[in-house]
Formats: structure tokens, sequence, C-alpha cells
């Protein structure tokens, strides 16, 4: 029986390199995702981005944001308990968020590909209301046995890494380029 990155033990803290290991998984294209590092990561990111954001609610407005205003995608109901809040709290709120949506973006991808769906699918992340679906479906969807995890082959301007016994994550170029291309685009307009 092949073995899928769902059967691969989680990282444990004591590991040596575990948060260099957990940082490439969160931030790097390279590494696969199984479903119970998607769920894991998931789970413990979103408790850590509502904890962060109700503390900076409470401390801006002396309100506790509600757990339905933390997930509702509507603008309106998110923006409504925190109404009296500084101006400086809803670009603190956009600045908080770019990492999760980086780690969430990226991991989704993976979590795609690793799937043995396109890594179009994992975008989905980034569509609201449809998040919600496509990450169910990707912590349920099992991981496709077998699947070779080589990179492409290097071209005259690439030159070939050295080959280890790690499996990596073959991604579409252009797919890379769309994300890091979202990501200058909304720190562009951030900076505006």
């Amino acid at each position: 029986m092949a073995t899928t990155h769902d059967d691969l033990p989680p990282i444990s803290a004591q590991e040596p390199g575990a948060v260099l290991r957990t940082l490439r998984l969160w931030f790097a294209f390279e590494d696969p995702v199984g479903r119970r590092a998607y769920v894991a990561t998931g789970l413990s990111l979103m408790a850590a981005k509502y904890v962060l954001e109700l503390a900076l609610v409470f401390f801006a407005t002396g309100t506790l944001w509600s757990p339905l205003a933390f997930v509702s995608p509507i603008y309106s109901l998110r923006m409504s308990e925190i109404q009296s809040a500084p101006d400086w709290v809803v670009l603190a709120l956009v600045l908080m968020t770019l990492p999760f949506m980086w780690v969430g973006a990226s991991m989704s991808v993976r979590r795609a590909v690793d799937a043995g769906l396109s890594a179009w699918f994992g975008v989905l992340f980034l569509v609201p209301i449809m998040n919600y679906v496509a990450m169910l479906a990707l912590a349920v969807w099992p991981s496709r046995a077998g699947k070779d995890w080589s990179p492409p082959p290097a071209g005259p301007y690439r030159t070939a890494k050295p080959q280890t016994d790690k499996p990596e994550i073959a991604i579409d170029s252009g797919l890379k380029s769309a994300l890091l291309g979202l990501a200058c685009a909304v720190g562009l307009g951030l900076s505006m």
C-alpha cells in the first residue's frame, strides 16, 4: 500500500528543525500538504487570528468581537461592531490578515494538488462564501497516493536543484505568479 501525505506524523515541537519545517509548510510552495496538516494548521491559525483580532478590537473599543462577526463574509456585519473604533484599527486588521491569507492560499493550493485536484481549486480560498466550501472539501478529500512531487525540469534559465529524498510539489509557475501578484497588489493597495 502506498504512503500518502495524510499518513505522515505531525510535526512535534520537540523535533530538531520543527519551527523551520512549520514555517516552510506555511510560507513556501515546495512541501505537499496532507489533510492532517491542513486541518490542524487551519484550525489553530483561525483560533490565533480570532484571539489577535478580539484583543485588538477590545483594546480599541472596549467591546468583544463576536465569533459570528469574525467568520462573516459580509463586510457590514464585520464592521458594525467596530464603527466607534479609530481609523487605524481597520488598517491594523487588514495588515494582520495578510500573513494568514498567504498561509491559507498557499496551503490550499498545495492541498488541492496533493488531493489530485487542480491547483486552481485551492484559489477558491480567496473567494468569499466559496472559501468555506473549498476548505471543507480540501479537509476531507484524501491525498492521492503515489503523487509525484518532483519539480519541473530545469530550463535554460534555471539550474536544476539537487535531488533529495523529500518530495517537492509541482505547481504551475503561472499560479505561483498569480499568488505573488495578488500579494503585491494588496501591498500596493494598502500603501495608497
